[in-house]
């Protein structure tokens, strides 16, 4: 994936993942890299952002590491070096590796957050919540018939809303298939 050319975007900075490759039963897809200014030891959506302190503070309360990474690994800058959402086609050019981190984590859950990654990987779905798709008959092909997929609002929606121990408790709720203490 370093040396992906699927799109002109690694010209911005090389791509940001996670660096273990080992199982993980939940994975979280935001929608694209941020600047790294250590893109050797930086993952998508670190502690370092507002977005990594709550999936942080799910991964605590699930007592369990969560595979984090996003639809686009490179950083969408526009024509005067300002962060920008990605094009549907660098999302296209890029979801080849999510489908590949997606075999290799072989996660049992997956948490597309926010609208776009959302309405991209799985298109006819209405606004992302916080419920499980299964039962709307949603599926990414590369995740298998036993991947749960949630559309969930994005964490830094959530965090400007003020609305973050609801988030968590819910999605601990989906997850789990039990009420959170």
């Amino acid at each position: 994936m370093t040396d992906c050319n699927h799109c002109k975007l690694s010209k911005n900075q090389k791509p940001l993942t996670e660096k273990h490759q080992e199982h993980c039963s939940v994975m979280v897809v935001g929608l694209s890299a941020v600047k790294s200014n250590d893109i050797l030891s930086d993952i998508p959506l670190s502690n370092k952002t507002r977005s990594g302190k709550i999936i942080s503070r799910l991964e605590d309360a699930l007592k369990q590491k969560i595979y984090r990474t996003n639809l686009v690994k490179c950083l969408p800058l526009d024509y005067f070096g300002k962060l920008r959402y990605p094009f549907h086609e660098e999302m296209y050019a890029c979801s080849i590796h999510l489908d590949d981190e997606i075999k290799i984590i072989k996660p049992k859950h997956i948490l597309l957050l926010g609208d776009m990654v959302a309405k991209f990987l799985v298109p006819d779905i209405k606004r992302p919540r916080y419920i499980p798709l299964e039962s709307h008959g949603h599926r990414l092909p590369s995740a298998g018939d036993d991947v749960n997929i949630y559309a969930v609002h994005h964490p830094s929606y959530i965090s400007r809303k003020g609305t973050v121990d609801e988030y968590v408790i819910k999605i601990i709720e989906a997850i789990t298939g039990a009420p959170n203490e």
